[in-house]
């Protein structure tokens, strides 16, 4: 990982990552369309916050939650897994 410094403060981080190939019988080669989507949206300085995501649990139904009013970002995670299931 590397960090890049202006005057003592982090200005931008990076890192390498490298994942090898996955090998693959060709019995494993079904399409599987049991598959979901999250992702999750933050904003912050020093400590990032969920404000919103969007998830796909069907295929072609998406569904968008955001943070709601004086709620943490926990409150929304929690809504996030109550929505799956």
């Amino acid at each position: 990982m590397s960090y890049y410094y202006k005057e003592e403060e982090i200005i931008k981080n990076e890192l390498e990552y490298n994942f090898p190939n996955l090998s693959c019988d060709s019995q494993d080669e079904k399409y599987n369309d049991k598959l979901g989507v999250i992702d999750f949206e933050t904003f912050g300085n020093k400590i990032n916050v969920f404000y919103t995501t969007v998830l796909m649990v069907e295929k072609g139904k998406i569904k968008v939650l955001y943070i709601e009013e004086n709620k943490s970002s926990h409150n929304l995670v929690r809504r996030v897994v109550d929505s799956i299931f």
